[in-house]
């Protein structure tokens, strides 16, 4: 009928990891006490955390939650009583409906972990929506340079620490780690169900048949 073709993209981050280099962030752009090393950086973080579950809350409550990007407008609008739900029950809505967006949209998925093949998934999809040659060639153009390069190591969002070496740091204390898992859980259960659709996605492209691909619950 002559209407563009449409295809939803999203871009996601494993949360604890996102987490970490959130805070790194928020102290190089001075919008959070600046601490000075990396064990001073977990005591910070274990600090924030453990403050946060203490009063029932998880990550949504701390930093931009990921479900904010997969929510429609009217999802994102809705209301709930507190009297009524709690913040564990109005997070698992969130997340359900955000599972069901996916599916919804077969929305393409890329991950941070693993950015090289998350790119030939988009730059296959791209190449698939654009109806002329040259457009095409652009596309491939934007993405080559990326193909190919090394997977996420988590880089630092500040020149002195690093996230992987607070990550390293926190992974040593496996009690505190319970409670980062709690704390992320409900974005951990999105970003495991968008892996799957990614690593899927992957296969479908490597196999040539991702034209024809679509998702539905039974795949998942």
């Amino acid at each position: 009928n002559g209407a563009p073709q449409v295809r939803h993209m999203t871009f996601l981050r494993q949360p604890i990891t996102r987490f970490v280099s959130h805070i790194l962030y928020q102290q190089k752009q001075g919008n959070a006490d600046k601490t000075e090393t990396v064990e001073e950086t977990v005591e910070d973080i274990k600090k924030r955390i453990r403050s946060s579950r203490g009063k029932g809350e998880y990550v949504s409550s701390s930093i931009y939650p990921i479900y904010i990007s997969l929510l429609t407008p009217e999802q994102s609008a809705m209301k709930y009583n507190p009297e009524q739900t709690t913040q564990e029950q109005q997070e698992w809505v969130k997340v359900q409906l955000s599972i069901d967006n996916l599916l919804r949209y077969n929305a393409i998925v890329g991950m941070t972990e693993t950015f090289s093949q998350s790119i030939q998934i988009f730059e296959h999809a791209m190449g698939q929506i654009v109806n002329s040659t040259r457009k095409e060639e652009k596309v491939q153009e934007l993405f080559s340079r990326y193909i190919g390069e090394k997977e996420s190591e988590n880089g630092s969002e500040r020149n002195d620490i690093s996230t992987g070496s607070v990550l390293k740091e926190l992974n040593k204390d496996e009690e505190f780690m319970a409670i980062f898992r709690e704390f992320v859980k409900y974005e951990q259960m999105i970003v495991d169900f968008a892996m799957d659709m990614h690593q899927k996605q992957y296969e479908a492209v490597k196999k040539g048949h991702f034209e024809r691909y679509t998702l539905d619950s039974s795949d998942i």
